[in-house]
């Protein structure tokens, strides 16, 4: 898909894990670029891991902290070493970040915000009609991120099967649609930073643990944007204010907000993340060569 798209022979990494080993890098690459050569691809592009609408990135800096929920994490050795094989940077990502979330709120926006407007209004996620939202978030999405670098259509039963777990790391509420005349035009999707709770799990799944662990998520005062959409047609409109709105009510419950992967030129996101007092935060690369 991503080939019929953007007409482009390349092929993608992902899960890259390796010692200080610039021997083990060469090897280990050098059978990779003979299978794609084989196969006519022109360059090779990473780390997704697996794709586009998951943890990606090479992280740069701030490798001494912990990662938050959606970040990918990995020893600073790890870019000199694909950098020796002649990766160059294909695409610099980052993530945003406000800490004194509480704060900021309160002083910048009121207590009492529009929640409709005329032919629009905000409204939860329904569990009652999981399929049938889960799809409407889907095509949001689809609208709303076409033009964006590397972006390919996700289908219905792809987003079914990655929206399994959805209920472990965030709640309806977390998820508010704007819907015009009754269909939704644009959401916002927050998540927990579920990630101290699983580490006390010690990388092992313990089936009677998981009940703990949902309890114990009303503990969580980080989250995270995971998503913002808006259907082109919808983006400006009052569909934009109404979706800041729904996010400041969203953000209300925590004290810590960061987001997810994002580059410059998606403006929109970028924008949305400025309202409410987040910074770059942490830096990651997307490494790419040509063969």
């Amino acid at each position: 898909m991503h080939q019929q798209k953007f007409n482009t022979p390349n092929a993608f990494f992902g899960f890259f894990e390796s010692i200080n080993s610039s021997e083990a890098v060469r090897s280990l690459f050098g059978e990779i670029e003979n299978y794609c050569r084989l196969r006519q691809i022109k360059f090779i592009e990473g780390p997704f891991n697996p794709n586009l609408y998951s943890e990606i990135g090479l992280l740069t800096d701030s490798c001494d902290s912990a990662p938050s929920f959606f970040q990918t994490y990995n020893p600073p050795y790890y870019e000199k070493l694909l950098r020796n094989e002649g990766f160059i940077v294909g695409k610099k990502l980052f993530t945003m970040g406000n800490q004194n979330l509480k704060e900021y709120l309160l002083k910048n926006y009121p207590q009492n915000l529009c929640t409709e407007s005329k032919d629009m209004r905000i409204r939860s996620f329904n569990l009652k009609k999981k399929e049938k939202d889960l799809d409407s978030l889907r095509e949001i999405y689809n609208d709303a991120f076409s033009d964006n670098w590397h972006f390919t259509q996700v289908s219905k039963a792809e987003y079914i099967f990655a929206s399994k777990y959805l209920h472990f790391v965030t709640t309806p509420d977390m998820i508010k649609f704007v819907e015009y005349k009754g269909e939704p035009v644009g959401v916002v999707q927050f998540a927990f930073d579920i990630n101290p709770l699983l580490k006390t799990l010690g990388g092992k799944f313990r089936p009677l643990k998981y009940p703990g662990l949902i309890r114990n998520r009303k503990r969580i005062k980080r989250a995270l944007i995971f998503a913002v959409g808006i259907k082109k047609e919808f983006q400006h409109t009052k569909a934009y204010k109404l979706l800041q709105n729904a996010a400041v009510i969203i953000a209300r419950q925590f004290d810590q907000l960061e987001t997810t992967w994002m580059y410059e030129e998606n403006f929109l996101a970028v924008k949305a993340a400025e309202r409410f007092g987040m910074k770059p935060d942490k830096y990651f690369l997307i490494l790419k060569k040509n063969l």
